[in-house]
């Protein structure tokens, strides 16, 4: 595994600083709040794992700020880019002390760059028929991430709030969530960034990418932590 640092251009949030995959607010020498972002680029890039007939029939939420959606369980095969959500059914079980989590992961298997800012996920929930945004809750920090081909990218919901999630490769997702079906996604734009040829014909438009997930579980743990052993 190889890494690459793929960051170009940040901004913060107007009211907050920027936060580290952790959480934590970061800090440049000069004091001014500043977030970084590194991507993972695969030796050998990972196939996207086959969704399940879980969601069969259902549709993913309308974006507005898209011009188009991919969703994991209707998108087609070979499908340039693609979000999972690995388990699509999450239930951790309780009273363990080991931290279980539900990891969504982008993948760009096309010929193009994408650009996301990974803290501007979304969580949606479906009630009936209809969806609604639940999450997240204030400003978010605006660094610009670039997803070159071949490399994914990562978010983790954790089953409770813990000191230590996710990792250096890895965004935390913070939500507190009852059991039920939820969207989450992440809206990303194709350009010909770190390319050394440029793809013929044009970028796919703007595009807000779908992984659908249910919960048996409620996760966030109201405020509970727990270290994780082992």
């Amino acid at each position: 595994m190889h890494r690459r640092r793929l960051l170009a251009g940040l901004a913060a949030a107007a009211s907050a600083g920027c936060l580290g995959r952790s959480g934590e607010e970061q800090s440049s020498p000069t004091g001014a709040r500043t977030a970084t972002a590194t991507a993972r680029t695969e030796t050998d890039t990972p196939g996207v794992p086959t969704a399940s007939d879980t969601f069969a029939g259902t549709s993913c939420p309308e974006y507005t700020d898209a011009d188009r959606t991919v969703c994991y369980h209707t998108a087609p095969e070979g499908a340039d880019v693609v979000l999972s959500a690995e388990p699509e059914v999450f239930d951790p079980e309780s009273g363990d002390n080991i931290v279980q989590t539900l990891r969504f992961t982008l993948y760009n298997q096309g010929e193009w760059t994408v650009l996301v800012n990974p803290y501007d996920w979304t969580i949606h929930r479906r009630d009936g028929s209809s969806w609604s945004r639940v999450a997240p809750e204030g400003p978010r920090s605006e660094p610009l991430y670039i997803l070159e081909p071949g490399a994914t990218l990562e978010w983790e919901l954790p089953e409770m709030t813990h000191p230590s999630p996710g990792g250096d490769d890895t965004y935390r997702v913070d939500a507190s969530l009852e059991p039920g079906t939820y969207a989450f996604s992440v809206t990303g734009s194709y350009d010909g960034t770190n390319l050394t040829e440029t793809p013929s014909g044009e970028p796919p438009a703007e595009t807000a990418f779908v992984a659908l997930f249910r919960l048996d579980s409620p996760v966030g743990g109201a405020g509970a932590t727990v270290t994780p052993t082992g």
